[in-house]
């Protein structure tokens, strides 16, 4: 007999929290006013609007006005990467931008977006466990670089970069070298909810842009926010009204803006007790892999990655797509790398940009628990897991 689903695909996606549902169908049905109107109904999703976006800056640390409300983590990484370029290609200048193979494809394809528009751009190998080489990054820069955009942590491996000694170590450097101001971005859309006081350190040590998304902390799907500084200059990708100081166009998502925050607001009250559910189940899976005899690879650094984040490679296994196929069979959710790039024929360009071999990418995939998982979910996987493997084993 089969059992309910077990989803343990959270860096995909996040199932919303039941309050989150609640809040946002009552804005649906009864907020239903544009927030840029002066009447009544109007200025009441003004108050909502507002509110909501107090409450996140709260929990970021940061100035409300700071603030750009986007659809999302993808639209949120444009706006902050094209927004740069095109202010200095407004000016009749070709900006140099910075960036590393492993991150997510919405900037390495805002990047090649740059390039076929006449931007110089650099992409920096990692090592095999997913860093980029504070050398490499300086050697790097040029008298017309103007952004570094910098990944977090990364959605495939969990890896998380020491953005805290880049940047001060690239501000000296450029300082020295008296080059020009360049502005930092980061992708924080899967830090946010899984460490705790990070994005907020974030934007204390000097990153200028960072991209958040709401259904990455059980919030929904279609809202997320870019995180900007005062001095941060952007053109807009959006043209129309005022909406967010001018800096993004179109009616606000008020529902999913208010379940954003309700997302912040519940993530900030548990976030301890999540952070220790997700490290024991975490744990505990990888103590039931050993049990079971399972031989495993973690692909990426083992040690400094996001808790519940495992990239994994089996012995003797090396189509992930065929055991993730079969594992959906069984119920179980899992992925084999972004769901972003998910029906793509290449595999992980994330694996190979760690030069890992071919089989070891092609086996890959990634598992990643979240609030909502259990013991007896963890304990189902395994179990069903060493039962596909001893079947379709190549060993």
């Amino acid at each position: 007999m089969k059992k309910g689903a077990v989803y343990l695909d959270n860096n995909a996606t996040t199932p919303l929290d039941p309050e989150v549902v609640n809040v946002m169908n009552m804005v649906l049905k009864e907020i239903y006013g544009n927030p840029s109107t002066i009447y009544k109904v109007g200025k009441l999703a003004r108050k909502y609007l507002d509110s909501s976006r107090e409450r996140i800056a709260s929990y970021l640390d940061c100035s409300p006005s700071n603030i750009i409300f986007t659809s999302g983590g993808t639209e949120a990484n444009n706006l902050a990467i094209k927004g740069i370029a095109f202010k200095f290609l407004s000016q009749g200048k070709r900006p140099h931008l910075i960036t590393i193979k492993n991150e997510h494809m919405s900037v390495l394809n805002s990047f090649k977006c740059l390039s076929e528009l006449g931007c110089d751009v650099t992409y920096i190998d990692v090592d095999k466990e997913g860093y980029i080489k504070k050398d490499d990054l300086k050697k790097a820069i040029k008298n017309n670089t103007v952004l570094i955009s910098l990944m977090h942590s990364n959605n495939e491996t969990g890896v998380i970069q020491n953005i805290p000694e880049i940047i001060p170590s690239i501000n000296i450097f450029t300082h020295k070298a008296k080059l020009p101001r360049v502005y930092f971005h980061s992708d924080a859309v899967q830090s946010i909810g899984k460490i705790k006081d990070w994005v907020a350190m974030l934007y204390r040590i000097g990153v200028d842009m960072i991209s958040i998304s709401a259904h990455k902390i059980y919030g929904p799907k279609g809202v997320g926010a870019l995180i900007v500084k005062d001095d941060c200059e952007l053109l807009p990708l959006l043209s129309g009204g005022g909406q967010e100081k001018w800096r993004r166009a179109g009616t606000e998502n008020l529902a999913g803006i208010v379940g954003f925050a309700v997302a912040v607001d519940i993530l900030e009250q548990r976030f301890d007790e999540d952070f220790k559910h997700i490290i024991r189940l975490e744990e505990m899976l990888l103590d039931l892999l050993e049990t079971n005899k399972i031989k495993y690879q973690i692909n990426g650094d083992i040690h400094n990655r996001l808790p519940g984040t495992l990239n994994l490679t089996f012995e003797g296994i090396t189509d992930g797509e065929l055991l993730m196929a079969t594992l959906d069979l069984e119920n179980i959710y899992i992925s084999t790398g972004s769901a972003c790039s998910s029906g793509a024929v290449e595999h992980s360009h994330v694996l190979k940009s760690m030069g890992l071999d071919e089989n070891r990418v092609n086996g890959a995939i990634r598992v990643s628990i979240g609030r909502f998982n259990t013991e007896e979910e963890i304990i189902y996987f395994v179990g069903k897991l060493k039962e596909i493997i001893d079947r379709i084993s190549t060993f």
